[in-house]
């Protein structure tokens, strides 16, 4: 099995012999680099008075009050039919709305069987089905809209973690594996960058191909117990970097968080656009680490698991090793129409986030403001869909509208 794309560093560095610049705005500028498209930003496309922006309240609420208590929502998505499905971890289900928010169907549960879960973790759709993936079993469900349940376990090697990015056009799915390793592969108090393999699946679980190596999460070394059972476990890394990876049409990108770039592969793991902008790193100050201690110290009211992680990092925070700057960006999702969505990094979790989107082709558009406490998970054409904790700690389901110059409503929202 061979890797196809890994190093982008090392690709991109031996491209320089062979630059041509390219006609672009005033506000970027874009250059080919032995087929590779390198775009720069500067500044953003949108005026005061273009800029996209969400309503000033939910079009949609589901959750609080007498609706449907959720107790760890994992995946959130909304399908092409305008259906709502919320995979719940707390309960191991995937609850179905209907676009105005009436609960339709509830698929899967706790067990081992077909449709069951032990792990449930990640959340898309094909068409009107749905597909869902089991941590702990690698395992990929299918729930066809009449009904049908359909299982592949994915093919995999030793304790390695699986996390599927998305599905191809053809019908293959894109899965990340890797990352952290148990127990932790360092000295306890020192930090490691892991690495995951893209692999491509064929519908029966087995692997088909690698597409490429890429970096993956920050970690750092925490002793836990003592005495001879005593070792040592990966933690996350204190304003460590994450990488994004997602799948839009058939392009794979891969931003990694280093510095504000992200690198668009195609489906062999080639370098096709390097999108960039230019914006410096912000530094790690005492202030912003008494933060992120309080960020933490808020997130008390997590549960399972993340629960388990933030308690334990607490309590590690004296001797973590905190790098010098913040990640360039926390978070990357891709609208239906493959606009790229970057999330500002910030531990601040009482104000608004910040957005900047990105055309496909790599321009930096603009920029657009979430409320305090909203968590995006999809982006539609003038939709976004995400999980809100409200004051009493308990989350719910909200979808804003996004308002473009000749924006259209939401459809299958009343009153739109």
């Amino acid at each position: 099995m061979r890797i196809r794309g890994q190093s982008l560093v090392f690709l991109l560095a031996f491209a320089g012999c062979r630059e041509r610049d390219q006609p672009f705005d005033g506000g970027a500028s874009a250059r080919d680099s032995a087929g590779v498209t390198i775009v720069m930003n500067r500044q953003p496309v949108w005026h005061p008075d273009s800029a996209w922006r969400l309503g000033p309240e939910p079009v949609l609420e589901i959750g609080g009050g007498d609706g449907p208590g959720f107790g760890e929502i994992v995946g959130l998505i909304r399908t092409p039919a305008g259906a709502i499905a919320a995979a719940d971890a707390g309960g191991q289900v995937i609850r179905v709305f209907a676009p105005d928010g009436r609960l339709v169907r509830t698929v899967g549960r706790q067990g081992t069987g077909a449709g069951e879960f032990q792990a449930l973790s990640w959340l898309s759709h094909a068409g009107d089905s749905l597909l869902a993936f089991d941590l702990l079993s690698r395992r990929v469900t299918l729930f066809g809209a009449a009904g049908r349940v359909r299982s592949v376990q994915l093919e995999g090697r030793g304790p390695e973690l699986a996390a599927p990015i998305g599905r191809f056009e053809d019908g293959t799915l894109l899965v990340a594996t890797g990352g952290a390793r148990f127990p932790f592969a360092g000295e306890e108090g020192t930090a490691r960058r892991d690495s995951a393999l893209l692999l491509r699946y064929a519908s029966r679980g087995a692997v088909a191909d690698t597409v490429a190596q890429v970096a993956w999460g920050e970690t750092f070394g925490v002793g836990i117990a003592s005495g001879a059972g005593r070792f040592v476990a990966p933690m996350p890394r204190p304003f460590g970097r994450r990488s994004s990876v997602l799948l839009v049409g058939d392009e794979i990108v891969v931003a990694d968080a280093e510095r504000y770039e992200l690198d668009v592969l195609d489906t062999e793991g080639r370098p096709v656009r390097s999108i960039r902008r230019e914006r410096g790193l912000i530094p790690v100050t005492p202030e912003a680490i008494a933060a992120y201690r309080g960020a933490l110290d808020r997130s008390a009211g997590s549960r399972g698991l993340q629960m388990q992680l933030d308690s334990a990092l607490r309590s590690a925070l004296d001797s973590a090793p905190y790098p010098a700057v913040m990640p360039a960006y926390e978070q990357v999702i891709a609208d239906d129409e493959g606009n790229l969505w970057v999330l500002d990094y910030s531990v601040r979790l009482d104000q608004p986030r910040r957005w900047s989107v990105f055309s496909r082709e790599g321009r930096w558009l603009g920029d657009v403001i979430t409320p305090v406490g909203f968590r995006v998970t999809d982006i539609g054409l003038d939709w976004v869909l995400g999980v809100w904790r409200g004051p009493d700690g308990e989350d719910r389901i909200r979808m804003y509208q996004v308002i473009r110059i000749e924006s259209r409503p939401v459809e299958g929202v009343p009153g739109r």
